[in-house]
């Protein structure tokens, strides 16, 4: 809650313990194995949403955790990096 608290605002701390516990174990099942990346699948999770990679809207997500080249951790940063460049821009601070 101290780093994301817009993002954790609307849920109840079960609720957020339940969806970092989920972000953990689903990035575990991808392949993460640090930390850092494990932090970084979680932090797409808080800002699209529990399963987003499911979400049809969302369909651009899955290549980024479906290709296999470059490593999974690779792969997550990259993703991290897309959805907040999306959320800037969605927010009006993107660079003309």
């Amino acid at each position: 809650r101290e780093w994301h608290p817009n993002e954790m605002a609307s849920l109840s701390a079960e609720a957020a313990g339940g969806l970092i516990d989920e972000s953990i174990d689903r990035g575990r099942t991808l392949g993460l194995r640090y930390d850092e990346d494990i932090l970084r699948f979680a932090r797409v999770t808080l800002l699209l949403g529990s399963r987003f990679d499911q979400n049809p809207r969302m369909g651009w997500t899955r290549e980024y955790l479906e290709d296999w080249d470059p490593d999974v951790g690779e792969r997550v940063a990259q993703l991290e990096k897309e959805v907040f460049t999306r959320v800037k821009c969605g927010m009006g601070l993107c660079e003309a």
